[in-house]
């Protein structure tokens, strides 16, 4: 789950990026949804995905993590976090590799699209099904300089004493297509694309 607030960060990012090669670390939430008839049981989830990456210019790799939780659980705190997808609907967890090329916009703006492997199994209405799949995605980030000691406590952000790190707002959309095969025989395949909408934060010595 996203930590700090998405606006402090925003106000608090420096207008000038960095342009030194490094490591980075980000999170998103958003909202995702297989589409077609087979996909039904995960047609509408909260997604949530952790990376972490190494840029070198304008191209990076970051391997990273993700679970699109059904919305419709049972036995779930809040109604969403932890216990079981209801009857009927199913969670998608798994990870992948993406290559990102990225591309400056000005002003501490940068326009990115990635792509790559990716790998899932789902557990509930689907929990024998899981396989390889491939997926690509775009977005637009604001990178700048903001105080490392906002993330242990918000209003830090805007301190003028401590160290600078370089973070990122971003807004990403993206689309995964799998192949989920079933472990028992006479199951047939689910071939589905995830479409997802995500905001996200990164933060690291570059992004």
């Amino acid at each position: 789950m996203l930590r700090p607030s998405a606006l402090v960060v925003a106000c608090a990012l420096g207008s000038v990026p960095a342009h030194a090669d490094g490591y980075y670390y980000s999170e998103s939430v958003g909202f995702a949804s297989a589409r077609g008839g087979d996909a039904s049981a995960m047609s509408a989830s909260l997604r949530t995905r952790a990376g972490l990456g190494y840029r070198w210019g304008s191209l990076s790799i970051e391997p990273w993590i993700a679970a699109n939780v059904a919305f419709a659980r049972d036995g779930a705190t809040l109604e969403l976090f932890g216990g079981a997808p209801s009857m009927g609907h199913a969670d998608l967890e798994g990870g992948g590799l993406d290559v990102k090329l990225s591309e400056p916009l000005g002003k501490g703006f940068l326009l990115y699209t990635r792509a790559g492997p990716r790998y899932a199994a789902a557990n509930g209405a689907l929990d024998s099904y899981s396989g390889w799949g491939f997926g690509a995605g775009t977005g637009v980030a604001l990178v700048g300089h903001v105080r490392a000691l906002g993330f242990l406590w918000t209003p830090l952000f805007f301190s003028s004493r401590g160290p600078h790190v370089l973070a990122a707002l971003f807004l990403d959309q993206g689309v995964d297509v799998y192949s989920l095969t079933s472990s028992r025989s006479g199951m047939g395949t689910i071939a589905t694309p995830v479409i997802a909408t995500s905001l996200g934060f990164a933060v690291g010595t570059d992004f």
